[in-house]
């Protein structure tokens, strides 16, 4: 072993040392190893003057392989569209026709319940205002009569208070002591009518009763009497009457418990 060739047959080892020809080589170190290149040849012996030894052989880096393009799907089986379908727009979702028709309906519901609710408001607000023109009316009649009704016999062009107001009524004592009350009344409509009466009878200034009397069936503009008497009054001297009530209706009576 020598750090330089001493003669013919003389080699030179992987560790850098000349060996005489007698002396087998040693087996070389492996190198490292190294993606996708070849191992580097072994290095021969030769019988001229040594070379420097070769540089380790860089590897060559090479591009990775291209990735394969994707498989096209198979063509679907079938005949293919024809030009109407192609052309055709998407069909829309039925979803959607759900919920617009919902929305249709909401808003008609909407609108109609708005209506009635205004409707309705209208209609007892033009009731109300009715009634209350019927009372002021009525109670202006009352004022003035001293003779009361009820609304539901109420008349504004004609007055039931007028059919027997400032009309005679003439009161007497009898002699079992009761006292009755007489008077006539005039149908001023139309059409024929009944009424009933309620007298209220007064002495000294106090009322000691009341009576009634119902007139059935009087026929427009005719006159009929009526008569009320206050029975079991036991009392003597004068006794005013007068009317105090008058219900007048288009059924052939009105009396009560008739």
């Amino acid at each position: 072993m020598s750090d330089s060739s001493q003669g013919p047959g003389w080699w030179l080892a992987s560790d850098g040392k000349w060996y005489p020809p007698e002396q087998a080589a040693p087996p070389a170190s492996a190198p490292p190893p190294t993606s996708a290149s070849p191992p580097p040849a072994a290095t021969s012996p030769t019988p001229s003057a040594s070379p420097a030894p070769a540089p380790p052989p860089t590897p060559s880096a090479s591009p990775p392989p291209a990735s394969p393009p994707p498989a096209s799907p198979p063509p679907p089986a079938g005949p293919p569209p024809s030009a109407a379908a192609l052309a055709a727009p998407p069909a829309k979702s039925s979803s959607n026709g759900c919920l617009k028709a919902f929305l249709v309906v909401f808003v008609v519901i909407c609108v109609l319940g708005i209506g009635l609710v205004i409707a309705l408001v209208a209609g007892v607000g033009w009731f109300a205002h009715k009634v209350d023109t019927a009372l002021k009316a009525e109670q202006k009649v009352e004022d003035k009569t001293h003779i009361a009704t009820l609304p539901i016999y109420w008349d504004d062009s004609h007055p039931p208070q007028y059919d027997v107001w400032k009309r005679p009524v003439t009161c007497s004592v009898q002699s079992d002591g009761s006292v009755v009350a007489s008077g006539t009344v005039k149908n001023n409509t139309s059409a024929a009518k009944s009424y009933f009466i309620t007298v209220s009878f007064t002495q000294n200034g106090r009322q000691i009763g009341t009576g009634g009397d119902g007139v059935a069936n009087v026929q427009a503009g005719a006159v009929a009497p009526w008569r009320a008497t206050l029975v079991d009054a036991s009392t003597s001297g004068k006794v005013s009457c007068a009317v105090t009530t008058i219900w007048r209706s288009g059924l052939a009576s009105i009396i009560p418990g008739g």
